[in-house]
């Protein structure tokens, strides 16, 4: 038995996840489609991924001037995590990915939450018909997903015709200090060895101009650096180790049938990480770092504390 199932979603969502056809070659691996990294990914980057906290997502919603009317794009937006921390803030949030995979998990997880003002929509950077009868939008928030719209100066391109003329689009990356614990690196390299061999997806990573060229190209005259340092809560756990491999693109295509035989052999390694005394844990709560890009032009960022180019660092 998987000791991570397909996730169903948050607390008290009975659906699962639909069965997806898939048909393994004969050393048990399914090959890999370039177009979906993250095929099968969708309920494990809900569950997993790191999230910018609810007190940045209102730090960020009062600096853009949001005040609960206009529209919102979430452009490459997963499950919807940054969709639905940003929808109390305006009237509609246009949620768009190309993956539908994640699209479903989104969905499914908004109408769980009660959240009735998130639309999803099938769109990517460089088609963006699907959602273009939505604009202009107020902002464009794009998270963790920027280096995967290439080429970088066309969909910036896009964007300028989507935004309003103050509007801003802006870049979200959450994060954490330093490297991962010991018993997250254990992980990582038992995962590393399932995956050796086996093709990999053509990563975009580093395969684009430095990012400060392409914003003195784009329409995009402001740039302004938001950020916010809090102590993570995080209790260590096996499934919290490996849940965050799977959220990665590629991966679940790359083990295949092998998943099962992963699981059992990391409860046979590894069931210590979740036997670590309280006392213990308390020492391996890595500090989150949550940090924004936002672009505009010359009068985008209306909020509270604007100042044109220079960083803003908020701490909590």
């Amino acid at each position: 038995m998987d000791i991570l199932p397909d996730p169903v979603g948050s607390p008290g969502v009975a659906a699962a996840h639909p069965p997806t056809e898939r048909r393994w070659d004969d050393n048990g691996r399914m090959p890999i489609d370039q177009d979906r990294p993250f095929r099968g990914a969708a309920g494990f980057y809900a569950d997993h991924r790191y999230r910018i906290s609810r007190q940045f997502a209102a730090l960020v919603a009062a600096r853009l001037g949001l005040d609960g009317s206009g529209r919102l794009l979430d452009l490459g937006c997963g499950p919807g995590i940054l969709a639905e921390r940003f929808a109390p803030y305006v009237r509609e949030v246009v949620a768009a990915d190309p993956e539908p995979d994640m699209l479903t998990e989104g969905r499914r997880r908004t109408l769980a939450a009660g959240i009735t003002n998130i639309r999803y929509a099938r769109a990517s950077s460089t088609d963006l018909s699907a959602v273009s009868a939505g604009a202009p939008f107020r902002v464009v928030t794009i998270g963790q997903a920027f280096h995967w719209m290439r080429p970088q100066d066309a969909a910036l391109g896009q964007l300028a015709t989507v935004v309003e003329p103050a509007g801003a689009v802006v870049l979200i990356k959450p994060d954490v200090v330093g490297d991962p614990p010991l018993w997250q690196q254990r992980v990582n390299a038992l995962v590393d060895e399932f995956l050796a061999g086996t093709p990999s997806g053509d990563h975009p990573s580093g395969r684009h101009d430095p990012f400060d060229e392409l914003l003195r190209r784009s329409a995009f005259s402001v740039v302004e650096e938001l950020s916010m340092e809090y102590d993570l809560i995080e209790q260590p756990s096996l499934v919290g180790a490996l849940g965050p491999r799977y959220s990665i693109s590629w991966v679940a295509d790359r083990l295949g049938g092998r998943r099962a035989e992963l699981e059992a052999l990391a409860r046979e390694r590894f069931a210590w990480i979740d036997e670590l005394p309280p006392q213990l844990r308390a020492t391996l709560l890595p500090t989150a770092v949550d940090t924004v890009l936002v672009l505009g032009p010359a009068g985008a960022l209306t909020g509270p504390a604007a100042r044109g180019d220079t960083a803003l660092v908020q701490r909590q």
